[in-house]
């Protein structure tokens, strides 16, 4: 505590080293005790700390990739639908209800009438329309056209500039409360895709206060600037430091906010995120490190969180750098590594491990090819490669993202690389704004990688798209391109299914990345803060949790 002073002591604070008992006496008699934590105190106001990781690249919705942006934007903003956090259907949000023609080509979106921006302007349908015009511009560079757009009439057309006026595409805005998604053919996933950030909607004034439609950059998503339509809005934002949410008191769903303020840490390094937890800073760390992963795995205290995620957990191969661009060394490494010996020695936290890509049991799902684990076969690959015990291999550098976790993983690699096939590689960390730079722009030759939070097993597929802006692994494959769009037209779902498991039989036969395991989420969370639910997608509405004592 700071500045408490005795009534005989001028100047003594109750933090100095006090020797004498009676001076102590006289200190406590007055009522100094020590400063109430963060954490006691966010219970009793309602406000939230969360220690969540990388400090954010960005906060435009139309842009970003990773999941720490994401948890932020799924609260500064609002799609027409919603996924409810329990049952993870899909549930009204902006939109209070919706219908689909017969053919299911048409979805007719009905919106609330009360909806408003965070500076209190009216929100409206073509608001959402704004905001789809945004997405598609070419000039833009949104990561997910072909996976989330690929149905929409002359979505890709005018995204590739085939088409300049937008009237053409399949977003439709017939009234103010009325928004419409016209498709070539039936999607079968449609509506599990709009609750993404690609499909919230932005306010036009703002937008165009800093710039243009499909400029980058432009700071318009700056605390002093944004104008948001979720039931957060972003108040500060400090780099490396803090982002900071409030109650948007326009929300349409206002009544249902119980917290009053949840501050986001960017604290990278787990030691210090589980250290924040122990001291009272925060009352949820994203991520612990791994020896305190084996501690609580043992132990399981209330507080401690382990489940399952919709994700996996690989390395990505630039095969466009030599030697990578041999899909015998890709196989011949994929070969050589123990994934269950990482998964019980190095992660420790119940991970699975990932012989196949797609995530088992996301909405049915189950693999019918799989990677294999043999030491002498990687060995003849790797010979016949021309590359025999390994010799004259180059020294091939391996990038991650700053966390001990990452980094013990690529260390238990690195040796089995080492003393199995006699390949040296290079680990080189960096944060995580610099690792996403070099990754996009296909500056690395291996690359660590986690994607996930998918419901539906097909949408895992379209990272791997020839032309998807998400792929920076350089792999094109047309056939596999051919399955997945064929894959986002089928109703049926064991057809489905079907198509899918034969994309991912070739993805797995050529390699372009490596599979290592699929995830669980480990993390501490204060036993008072209700309504976290234990998610496989990993994304949670601030809007339904509070403090209980």
């Amino acid at each position: 505590a700071e500045g408490c002073l005795s009534r005989g002591m001028m100047a003594v604070y109750c933090g100095r080293i006090l020797r004498s008992a009676g001076i102590l006496a006289v200190v406590f008699a007055f009522g100094c005790k020590p400063r109430e934590s963060a954490v006691e105190a966010g219970v009793r106001d309602q406000v939230l700390h969360i220690a969540s990781g990388a400090e954010p690249q960005s906060l435009d919705p139309h842009l970003v990739t990773g999941s720490v942006e994401m948890r932020i934007l799924n609260n500064l903003f609002e799609g027409l639908v919603a996924m409810d956090p329990v049952s993870l259907e899909m549930v009204p949000a902006a939109a209070e209800s919706w219908s689909i023609s017969e053919d299911g080509k048409i979805y007719s979106f009905r919106l609330r009438e009360n909806l408003k921006w965070s500076n209190g302007d009216t929100l409206t349908a073509n608001d959402f329309l704004y905001g789809m015009k945004r997405v598609l511009s070419p000039q833009l560079g949104n990561s997910y056209i072909e996976y989330f757009f690929s149905s929409v009439t002359n979505a890709l057309a005018y995204n590739r500039g085939e088409f300049t006026d937008f009237e053409t595409v399949g977003f439709k805005a017939p009234d103010n409360l009325t928004f419409e998604v016209h498709l070539d053919q039936p999607n079968p996933v449609l509506l599990r895709y709009m609750d993404q950030p690609s499909f919230f909607p932005v306010h036009q004034a703002t937008i165009e206060a800093h710039g243009t439609i499909d400029e980058r950059g432009t700071g318009w998503f700056r605390p002093e600037n944004i104008v948001s339509n979720g039931a957060f809005s972003l108040t500060d934002w400090k780099v490396n430091t803090v982002v900071s949410l409030e109650p948007n008191p326009h929300y349409w769903d206002r009544d249902t906010v119980r917290l009053t303020k949840v501050h986001y840490y960017p604290i990278e390094n787990t030691d210090t995120q589980y250290r924040a937890f122990e001291n009272g800073q925060v009352h949820v760390a994203l991520h612990i490190p791994l020896h305190i992963i084996t501690q609580m795995e043992k132990s399981r205290p209330s507080n401690y969180r382990n489940h399952l995620l919709y994700a996996i957990y690989f390395y990505q191969f630039n095969v466009t750098k030599p030697p990578l661009d041999d899909p015998r060394v890709r196989k011949a490494l994929s070969l050589a590594i123990d994934r269950k010996q990482i998964v019980e020695k190095v992660t420790q936290g119940g991970q699975q491990p990932a012989f196949s890509y797609v995530p088992p049991r996301a909405n049915g799902y189950e693999s019918t090819a799989f990677v294999s684990e043999d030491l002498d076969e990687a060995k003849r690959l790797l010979a016949e490669a021309g590359f025999p015990g390994g010799r004259d291999f180059p020294k091939v550098e391996f990038i991650y993202n700053t966390a001990d976790n990452h980094k013990k993983i690529a260390e238990s690699i690195q040796q089995m690389w080492k003393s199995g096939l006699g390949v040296e590689i290079e680990l080189v960390n960096m944060e995580w704004k610099v690792f996403l730079d070099r990754k996009d722009s296909q500056d690395y030759q291996i690359a660590r990688y986690g994607w996930g939070s998918e419901t539906d097993f097909g949408g895992y597929l379209s990272l791997f798209l020839s032309d998807s802006s998400g792929n920076s692994s350089g792999w094109s494959n047309s056939k596999y391109d051919e399955l997945y769009r064929e894959s986002t037209t089928l109703m049926d779902h064991e057809k489905r299914m079907a198509v899918v498991q034969e994309a991912e039989s070739i993805l797995l036969d050529e390699l372009p990345m490596m599979p290592i395991y699929f995830y669980t989420r480990n993390y501490m969370v204060d036993t008072r803060l209700k309504n976290w639910y234990d998610t496989p997608t990993d994304m949670r509405a601030l809007k339904y949790m509070y403090f209980e004592e």
